[in-house]
């Protein structure tokens, strides 16, 4: 064989190593990211099974909440959507209302149900025995 044959030869060689190596890599790469992504599924799947177990949508009647005295029927309205999970800015889309006014309402209802959050509200609002329970 000539010099310049063992050349290209070598050449191609190193070439296809280096093509490999690089593939070799690049799956390797992929398959890192596959095992993240399929335990971020996992984690989410779980989140999901807890959300599905949580009695916290199970367990609030609209029923009793408008019967409140408490608010008064603008309030009610506010706090079912709120307990139905939407935004204030969805809340004052469905009411007509300005943001500013859902936000209004919310903290008086808040003030009126001595809470911070939509957290602490959706603990106090959560029925018992078909009524409301008011946690002190």
């Amino acid at each position: 064989m000539s010099y310049h044959k063992i050349t290209n030869a070598v050449s191609f060689f190193v070439f296809l190593m280096i093509t490999l190596t690089y593939h070799c890599l690049k799956v390797r790469s992929y398959r890192n990211k596959i095992k993240r992504k399929n335990l971020q599924i996992k984690s989410l799947q779980h989140r999901i099974k807890i959300f599905e177990s949580s009695s916290i949508f199970e367990t609030i009647d609209d029923e009793l909440i408008l019967q409140s005295t408490e608010l008064n029927e603008r309030q009610k309205e506010i706090v079912i959507l709120m307990l139905h999970g939407f935004s204030n800015t969805e809340i004052a889309s469905r009411l007509f209302v300005a943001t500013t006014t859902v936000k209004y309402h919310i903290k008086n209802i808040y003030r009126i149900y001595s809470v911070k959050n939509k957290h602490q509200l959706y603990n106090k609002l959560i029925v018992k025995n078909d009524t409301i329970a008011r946690i002190e």
